[in-house]
């Protein structure tokens, strides 16, 4: 498990980066001009277990999560934990990965995702799942799973599309040229709603042809 930080981040905690690196304290980007992404999607956090922060690669969808992170991190006293999935190979083994990342040991004889939700059961915690678009089902299947059992427990999924997973609501990131003095600059902000956001969750859409894997090896 990582050593927490001091101050009002002391409770995030992240997960093996792609690079290797194993646990470590969260230091949250600073990102100027988005206060109001960072509050619209803590505000969804109150109104949905998953929020999935969408867009194309490059435009911020990892680092409009950790912001929100850190902004929210007093609602979560049990932690915020941070789980890199670009370097996930097989779609099979994502509750383990996950399990891996939060520092969490399997229990005797249960699936990891067993063993995940017995042991977020009595947690207050924010768990992220950072670029799920190579694993889409496979994490919506997870975190369907999780979030029909632990209705304390809220999820921010980072994808390049929706994740199409039960009570999902969306938000989408895209780019936009601002224009500052004689030369146009390019900045990530929202600009309009993916067709699941607000006011409709990305509820029935997906394809669903098994429930959540009873094991992994």
């Amino acid at each position: 498990m990582a050593n927490k930080a001091t101050g009002p981040t002391s409770n995030i905690q992240v997960g093996a980066q792609p690079e290797g690196h194993r646990t470590r304290v969260l230091r949250p980007p600073r990102l100027v001009g988005r206060d109001s992404e960072i509050a619209e999607v803590t505000e969804r956090l109150a109104l949905s277990p998953l929020t999935t922060v969408t867009g194309p690669g490059g435009v911020g969808k990892t680092a409009l999560a950790l912001a929100v992170a850190a902004a929210a991190a007093s609602q979560f006293p049990d932690g915020v934990f941070v789980v890199w999935l670009a370097s996930l190979r097989s779609a099979a083994h994502i509750a383990g990965e996950v399990a891996a990342q939060v520092g969490m040991q399997r229990s005797g004889g249960h699936t990891y995702e067993d063993s995940l939700a017995e042991w977020l059961a009595d947690r207050d915690v924010l768990l992220i799942l950072d670029n799920c678009e190579h694993v889409l089902s496979a994490v919506a299947d997870l975190v369907d799973g999780l979030t029909a059992r632990l209705p304390r427990l809220r999820v921010i999924a980072t994808s390049r599309e929706p994740l199409w997973a039960l009570d999902e609501l969306s938000y989408r990131l895209v780019q936009r040229r601002w224009s500052t003095g004689m030369r146009a600059v390019r900045r990530s902000t929202r600009t309009r709603p993916c067709a699941c956001s607000e006011s409709e969750p990305a509820t029935g859409h997906r394809h669903r042809s098994t429930p959540i894997a009873p094991a992994f090896s």
